[in-house]
């Protein structure tokens, strides 16, 4: 799996929680054998405004 293809998946995560319920937090965790990302996000409370995200990235070796 490489970062291009996170990259992808996590878009379209994001594209589904605009279209989700505001004010919830939630958590995304890709690995793959060598690393895992995990993305804290919460959607914010009015449509439009941007989404907060955290990312953490860890090499699993």
């Amino acid at each position: 799996m490489n970062l291009k293809f996170l990259s992808y998946l996590k878009s379209h995560f994001l594209k589904y929680l605009r279209a989700s319920n505001p004010g919830k937090l939630y958590a995304l965790k890709l690995q793959s054998q060598s690393f895992e990302m995990v993305f804290t996000i919460r959607v914010l409370a009015k449509p439009g405004t941007p989404i907060a995200e955290r990312v953490h990235l860890r090499n699993r070796n």
